[in-house]
């Protein structure tokens, strides 16, 4: 029950970052022909985040859709251990990799403000990205072995959900991204008028 939750967790949290980026998109780009290398590092950090969000979004769908089909018989409990390890391998790491870019452009952006809650957010993306990364490597050997020794009907099973997950995420993460920069578009259209 807890991991359904903090699936839930993930993609609700996975949708505002795509619409995040999106809203940032548009501020972004307004700034993109500055020339300074802070805009440049920030807009890459956010298409991270975006890829984050799609990352984010297909781990949280992939688990609740695995326990749902084994609930309705249409997977086994074998394909859903083999679904829940391939998962985690993939867009675990997925997870990690970008966090840590994020996790980057926090602390640059730290050191140039100096702000108190600038500082917070790099110490908090610091720790939380180490802890993630020790969890990833702890488990990867398992994860890896689990996914091997899997016979091939579970493979094949898990490959179809975490495809359906992996578009189920797309979709997810592009409209909450265009909802982003259609919020954005708006209050530069309205504060222009």
């Amino acid at each position: 029950m807890i991991e359904i939750l903090i699936a839930i967790l993930d993609i609700v949290l996975s949708i505002w970052n795509a619409y995040a980026s999106g809203y940032n998109s548009v501020l972004l780009r307004k700034l993109e022909f500055s020339n300074d290398w802070k805009i440049t590092l920030f807009s890459i950090a956010n298409q991270f985040a975006l890829v984050l969000a799609f990352a984010g979004a297909t781990y949280g769908t992939a688990i609740i859709l695995g326990y749902i089909l084994m609930y309705l018989h249409y997977i086994s409990y074998k394909a859903l251990i083999a679904l829940l390890s391939l998962n985690n391998l993939v867009f675990g790491g997925l997870i990690v990799f970008t966090g840590i870019v994020i996790t980057i452009q926090s602390i640059v952006q730290a050191s140039v403000t100096k702000k108190a809650i600038d500082i917070g957010v790099a110490i908090y993306n610091t720790i939380a990205s180490l802890f993630n990364l020790i969890q990833y490597i702890q488990a990867f050997p398992a994860l890896t072995e689990t996914w091997n020794e899997s016979e091939e009907e579970n493979k094949n099973q898990a490959l179809i959900v975490l495809a359906l997950a992996a578009f189920i995420g797309i979709v997810l993460t592009f409209y909450a991204y265009k909802m982003g920069r259609e919020k954005a578009l708006k209050e530069i259209n309205y504060s222009i008028a």
